[in-house]
């Protein structure tokens, strides 16, 4: 009788462990899932964060060649008035 409690126990514990060893393995397997997502998400951040820098890379020279034009312009504007703009 104490034998096939003992056995009982035994048989108990291992399915018990089985238990564990699939809930660790279904939680690694979401977390696995989860960090394949977050690298997905990072390399489209990396990769719209480059664009935003080009965009404001494009914009400066825009801005300076703006202001280089209207500075000519100035230039020019007081040329035909006569005047100097220095």
């Amino acid at each position: 009788m104490q034998a096939n409690k003992s056995r009982q126990a035994t048989d108990d514990l291992f399915d018990e462990h089985e238990q564990l060893m699939e809930s660790l393995n279904n939680a690694t397997n979401v977390s696995s899932l989860a960090l394949e997502g977050a690298r997905l998400q990072q390399t489209v951040t990396d990769d719209l964060l480059a664009a935003v820098n080009k965009s404001r890379s494009v914009a400066d020279d825009a801005i300076s060649n703006a202001e280089r034009t209207l500075t000519e312009a100035e230039q020019t504007l007081n040329t035909l008035r006569g005047g100097s703009s220095q």
